[in-house]
């Protein structure tokens, strides 16, 4: 079987290979049914922050997420740095035991922290 290249392609087959480290999974819990959250690392349930409260500056934080601002926005409307946003993004993240900010403001929306 003859494969036509382009000038100077390589034919080594790991050239071709990914080397990127595994993404995880985003499928539910086989432990978990159907609509119940999977346990997080501090035995909560996701989505669960009866444990941990959130701030004022982060529920306006997760209110401007929810609004579709980009990180560089937010930083604008709360006279911050940007990579200040992007860190309270990740906190916000963890402590509502979402997998990326999408899924928080779902979070924020489902447990009424925002409207």
């Amino acid at each position: 079987m003859s494969v036509s290249m382009r000038p100077g392609a390589t034919t080594r087959p790991e050239a071709s290979i990914s080397r990127r480290a595994p993404q995880p999974s985003r499928r539910p819990n086989a432990a978990t049914g159907p609509g119940e959250a999977a346990p997080t690392a501090n035995g909560g349930a996701a989505g669960d922050i009866a444990s941990e409260t959130l701030t004022p500056r982060e529920l306006e934080l997760l209110r401007y997420m929810a609004e579709g601002y980009t990180n560089k926005e937010v930083a604008r409307a709360m006279v911050l740095a940007e990579d200040t946003v992007k860190k309270a993004v990740q906190t916000l993240i963890a402590k509502l035991g979402a997998v990326d900010r999408t899924h928080a403001v779902v979070l924020g929306l489902r447990q009424h922290l925002i409207e």
